[in-house]
């Protein structure tokens, strides 16, 4: 079995969670989960960050341009909105 920080930490929390009732367990279950899949989408949004990623120049370009679509998305409806409200008074 891997000896990682995080395979220690996970047979860690198995242990403590197997010592639980079994509606606690379910509970702080779904709370480790979710801790678990933050750190994973943390460290990948760092690698993504620090270029360590492959294609991480392609990820970052790919989020601007979905940035820009939904800035300009945003800009033209709130000016349809604007324009119409104008339009009424």
């Amino acid at each position: 079995m891997c000896d990682c920080k995080l395979c220690q930490q996970n047979r860690l929390v198995s242990s403590h969670l197997k010592a639980l009732p079994e509606e606690q367990r379910a509970f702080f279950s779904d709370l480790y989960d979710g801790m678990l899949n933050m750190s994973m989408d943390l460290e990948y949004l760092r690698a993504v960050v620090d270029g360590s990623w492959p294609d991480a120049d392609a990820v970052i370009g790919s989020h601007r341009e979905r940035a820009a679509r939904r800035a300009a998305l945003a800009a033209a409806t709130t000016a349809a909105s604007t324009g119409a409200t104008n339009n009424v008074a």
